[in-house]
């Protein structure tokens, strides 16, 4: 279980240092040396989850609130994955609240450490883990959900 908890934040930490280093919100535009804005993914279908939460969010997991939902992901056999949010207005605030509330549910805190560019922690309660990660700069939020 711990290593593949290990693994997903490792993935993911790496994930958001490419992300925040190499300017994800711009394509290349076929290597004229430019770079030119990246076409906007067409609006969902279904209706936005109240309070910016995903409507099938796992019971034992507090809400964010420290941020807007902008992706939910979920397994193939539709579990619940993750979360990404954006637009985070107090970066260490929000991650310190958030690990306060994983606790209050019952979630041990395994590895607490900060990067140049992010807070980030994993958590274990029974067989599933938790990874949390906040940009400094309130880019973004990540929570992945690794069940047993």
């Amino acid at each position: 279980m711990k290593q593949r908890l290990w693994m997903v934040s490792l993935i993911m930490a790496v994930s958001l240092g490419l992300c925040v280093f190499s300017g994800c919100r711009k394509a290349d535009d076929g290597g004229t040396g430019t770079k030119a804005d990246a076409p906007s993914a067409p609006a969902p279908a279904a209706s936005a989850p109240a309070a910016g939460q995903a409507s099938d969010w796992p019971a034992d997991l507090p809400k964010f609130e420290g941020g807007k939902l902008a992706n939910v992901s979920k397994r193939p056999d539709g579990q619940f994955q993750g979360a990404v949010f954006s637009a985070i207005k107090d970066p260490e605030g929000a991650y310190q609240k958030y690990k306060a509330d994983l606790e209050a549910k019952g979630w041990a805190l395994e590895e607490d450490m900060t990067t140049p560019i992010a807070y980030v922690a994993l958590f274990d309660k029974e067989e599933c883990g938790i990874h949390l990660s906040v940009s400094k700069d309130g880019q973004m939020a990540s929570i992945t959900y690794v069940p047993d």
